[in-house]
C-alpha cells in the first residue's frame, strides 16, 4: 500500500526552568503540625549522628542540612499551593456534587422513560445550581464593595486599585515595547532585556571617584565582644530576631522552619556555625543568586543611588551654590546626578539657568513630584484633570460590571463610591478649583457637589454633600448618578 501524508510542523514554545517550589510554612502555626515537624526533623538529624565529632567539610554539612529540612518539610508541611478565591458556598457546591451525580446516572439509564424524568429532573437541578452560583458571585462583590470602602476610608489606593482589578478579572501586562539607544523600538523580550542590560552598564557602571572623601577613623572603644564561636543563646537570640513571612531563600529553609525545630535541633546548628567560624568561609549557596538579574546572567549586587531630592531656594545663586554643593559631594563618592531628568521650575517669570557641570538643566512649568502636578503658577487646573482621567480610567475598567444585569443599582452605588470616586478624591483635600472650571468641565460638574440651590435633587436619597448627588439639567429627566 502507498499513502501519502502531509506534515507540518509546530513549533516547540520555549520552556524557562521552574523555580523550586516552596514550602507551606504558614501551616507551622499550627501547635500539631509543629511538633511533628520538629520531632521528625531531629529523629532524622540522630539517624545521621551530624555532631562536631563528624569529620565533614562546610559544604557536606550544609548540603545535609539543606537535605533532611527539604525532605521533612516536603512530608509534613507540603508544598504551598495557590490560594484561590473560594467564592462559591458550601451549599452550591454540595449542589454542583447532586447535578455530578445525577448526571451520571442519566448517562447509565437504559429505559427511555426513565431517561425522560432524569434528564427533566436535571435541567432543574442545574437551573437551580446556576442560580445559586450567581447570587454567590453577588455576594463576593458586595464583599469586596466593602472591603474597597474601608480601604477608601483609610486611604489605601493600592488596594482599592487591586481590588477593582480582582473584580474585572482583567491583569495588565508591563512588559511594554522599550526604544533602544538609536531609537528603535524594541518588541521581542529577548531583545528588550539585552537592552537594559546595555542600558544598567551605562548608568551604573561608575568609575571610581578620584577625589575619595575623607572619613575620619572611628575611634575604637572597648567593646564587650566576645570572639568565642557562636553559643547557643546568640544562635536563638538571632533567629527570634527574624521576621516570619519572608521568603525562603534558594535552600527552601524558611524562618518558620527555623524557628520551629531551633530547640531540638541546635546541635546541628552549632556544628555549622562552628565549622564557619573556623574556616572562616561560608557554603557557596549563601553567595549565590543576590542582587538584581539583568540580561541571562549579570546580577547587580551593590547598588548606591538617591532619588526625589528636591532643592528648593529663594536665590538663583543659593540654588545654584546648593546644587554645586550636592554635585561635587556626590561625585567623590561615585555618584552622578543624571541631568536629563533633571528639571528646574521657577515660581515666577524670572530666567532660571542653572548649570550642572557641562549640562543645562531644563526650564520646565510644570512637572510630577511623589504623584502630584506641580505647577509655577501654582494652579491646581492640571492636577484637577489628571483626577478626572484616573476616576474615567477607573470607571472605564468597570464596564463589564455596569453592562451586566445581574448586579444590583445598589451594589453598582458602592462600587462607584469606593472604586470610582475615591480615585478621584483622593489626597484632593487641598486642590484649588476654579469657579471657571466648575462650569466649563461637564466631567468635573457631575464629580463636585452643586451649590447652587436652584438645582438641588429636590427628593433624592443623597445629601447635597454626598460624593453620589448629582445637579440635574433643567428640562432634563432625573437620572441615577452613573
Amino acid at each position: 500500500m502507498i499513502a501519502r501524508i502531509s506534515l507540518k510542523l509546530k513549533a516547540s514554545p520555549k520552556t524557562s526552568p521552574k523555580a523550586n517550589p516552596a514550602f507551606d510554612s504558614a501551616k507551622l502555626s499550627t501547635p500539631a503540625i509543629r511538633n511533628v515537624f520538629a520531632l521528625t526533623l531531629s529523629n532524622k538529624f540522630e539517624a545521621l549522628a551530624l555532631d562536631d565529632d563528624t569529620d565533614t567539610s562546610l559544604e557536606s554539612t550544609w548540603n545535609t542540612i539543606k537535605e533532611v529540612y527539604s525532605q521533612t518539610a516536603a512530608a509534613t508541611v507540603e508544598y504551598a499551593k495557590r490560594p484561590k478565591d473560594q467564592w462559591l458556598s458550601e451549599r452550591t457546591w454540595n449542589l454542583i456534587g447532586d447535578r455530578r451525580n445525577l448526571k451520571q446516572q442519566l448517562l447509565n439509564c437504559g429505559e427511555y422513560n426513565d431517561a425522560v424524568l432524569k434528564n427533566q429532573l436535571y435541567r432543574d437541578l442545574d437551573k437551580l445550581v446556576k442560580r445559586r452560583a450567581r447570587g454567590d458571585k453577588h455576594n463576593l462583590l458586595e464583599e469586596k464593595a466593602a472591603m474597597a470602602e474601608e480601604a477608601a476610608k483609610r486611604g489605601d489606593s493600592r488596594a482599592v486599585y487591586k481590588i477593582t482589578n480582582e473584580i474585572v478579572g482583567k491583569s495588565r501586562n508591563v512588559n511594554g515595547p522599550v526604544k533602544d539607544a538609536s531609537g528603535k523600538t524594541v518588541t521581542d523580550p529577548l531583545e528588550i532585556a539585552k537592552v537594559w542590560t546595555l542600558h544598567f552598564e551605562k548608568v551604573l557602571n561608575r568609575p571610581r571617584p578620584l577625589d575619595p572623601p575623607d572619613i575620619p577613623v572611628t575611634p575604637c572603644l572597648n567593646l564587650q565582644i566576645s570572639n568565642e564561636e557562636p553559643s547557643d543563646v546568640e544562635i536563638s537570640q538571632a533567629a527570634c530576631k527574624l521576621k516570619n513571612g519572608r521568603a525562603a531563600g534558594t535552600d527552601r529553609i524558611s524562618v518558620e522552619m527555623i524557628k520551629a525545630s531551633l530547640s531540638v535541633c541546635m546541635t546541628v546548628w552549632l556544628t555549622l556555625f562552628a565549622s564557619i567560624w573556623k574556616s572562616e568561609k561560608v557554603p557557596d549557596d549563601w553567595t549565590k543568586r543576590f542582587g538584581i538579574r539583568i540580561g541571562e546572567v549579570k546580577k547587580l549586587a551593590d547598588l548606591d543611588f538617591a532619588d526625589d531630592i528636591a532643592l528648593m531656594e529663594r536665590n538663583k545663586a543659593k540654588l545654584q551654590d546648593l546644587l554645586n554643593t550636592i554635585r561635587e559631594n556626590a561625585s567623590r563618592l561615585g555618584l552622578k546626578i543624571n541631568t536629563e531628568k533633571t528639571k528646574s521650575m521657577a515660581t515666577t517669570d524670572y530666567p532660571l539657568d542653572m548649570k550642572c557641570g557641562d549640562s543645562t538643566i531644563e526650564k520646565v512649568v510644570e512637572f510630577r513630584y511623589l504623584g502630584n502636578t506641580v505647577e509655577n503658577s501654582g494652579s491646581s487646573e492640571r492636577e484637577v484633570q489628571q483626577k478626572i482621567g484616573q476616576a474615567s480610567g477607573a470607571f472605564n475598567r468597570l464596564k463589564p460590571v455596569w453592562r451586566s444585569k445581574k448586579y444590583s443599582l445598589k451594589l453598582k452605588l458602592r462600587l462607584i463610591n469606593s472604586n470610582v470616586l475615591s480615585a478621584f478624591l483622593y489626597s484632593s483635600e487641598m486642590l484649588e478649583v476654579e469657579s471657571a472650571t466648575r462650569k466649563t468641565d461637564p466631567s468635573l460638574r457631575k464629580q463636585l457637589p452643586s451649590e447652587d440651590p436652584e438645582h438641588r435633587l429636590e427628593g433624592s436619597r443623597h445629601k447635597p454633600d454626598s460624593p453620589l448627588y448629582l445637579r440635574p439639567t433643567q428640562g432634563h429627566r432625573r437620572h441615577p448618578a452613573t
